[in-house]
């Protein structure tokens, strides 16, 4: 499967970008981009490739996302399916490691902050 660079960014230089995606199903694309990204399933069940990791996934799940990691959220076959009523919905934000600043992860209080954003360059999944 070719991997993809997907551009995230935006015309007005903001510092993340939140949507909401509501289709029959998720993007099937192998992809990454320089962005953090961090997603919350509110409906869909699937099967999610993150790195080299893959596992299930469903509603409720919430994942982030490290920069340049690989991902696709790949949908249950029925989602495929022409006959099928199923919506796939999700929030997904990105953002860039530096969104709050260059200075923002000096001070004391956000060093596990930036503990955070670096172990997700493996993906994270929140329970």
């Amino acid at each position: 499967m070719k991997l993809h660079l997907l551009d995230r960014s935006t015309n007005s230089n903001n510092s993340f970008t939140a949507s909401i995606n509501e289709h029959n199903n998720f993007l099937k694309v192998w992809h990454h981009h320089p962005e953090l990204e961090l997603v919350v399933i509110f409906k869909s069940e699937g099967t999610c490739f993150i790195g080299d990791g893959i596992e299930p996934f469903k509603s409720g799940d919430i994942v982030l996302i490290g920069k340049g990691l690989p991902h696709m959220w790949l949908n249950d076959d029925i989602y495929f399916d022409k006959n099928s009523n199923l919506k796939a919905k999700a929030l997904a934000f990105h953002f860039k490691i530096n969104f709050l600043g260059d200075n923002f992860f000096e001070t004391p209080e956000m060093i596990h902050l930036l503990e955070l954003f670096e172990r997700a360059k493996y993906g994270i999944k929140f329970f």
